[in-house]
């Protein structure tokens, strides 16, 4: 049995709440068994129906993005928690247009929280990614 160290996932929630009221986008990176999972979840509790948690490991979650401009689109308004976003690398450039878009309508803190495995190769470029999202629409990224 895995055993989840709550402690992280409190002693970080406050950091990434004021975050979040900063940045569009907030990207969380750590090893396995970090608490990144129990974090993104208790993220998703603390805001109830106003959030979205997708895990991009489980089928029924991937296949909600087979249109991910149209589904993320559609949760406008709640948080939208990506766990595992490796999965589907090419997720960074649909959060850029719909952050940009969400800026030019006076939406600009709040809308995606991303949650990533390790710093293996898909983690870097996952990092390279965040950091070029930074640049271009404001993500705060948290390793």
């Amino acid at each position: 049995m895995v055993r989840r160290n709550p402690l992280i996932a409190r002693s970080a929630q406050p950091q990434v709440e004021a975050l979040l009221r900063q940045f569009p986008a907030v990207a969380l990176l750590g090893p396995r068994q970090a608490g990144k999972t129990t974090l993104a979840r208790a993220l998703a509790r603390a805001r109830g129906r106003a959030a979205v948690y997708l895990d991009l490991e489980m089928p029924s979650d991937l296949a909600r993005l087979t249109d991910p401009e149209h589904y993320l689109a559609s949760q406008e308004g709640a948080l939208v928690i990506l766990d595992e976003i490796h999965r589907l690398p090419g997720l960074f450039q649909v959060l850029r247009g719909l952050i940009d878009r969400g800026r030019a309508e006076g939406r600009r803190a709040g809308r995606f929280f991303v949650a990533r495995v390790g710093l293996d190769r898909s983690a870097q470029a996952v990092i390279r990614n965040a950091r070029r999202a930074h640049r271009l629409c404001g993500a705060h990224c948290v390793a």
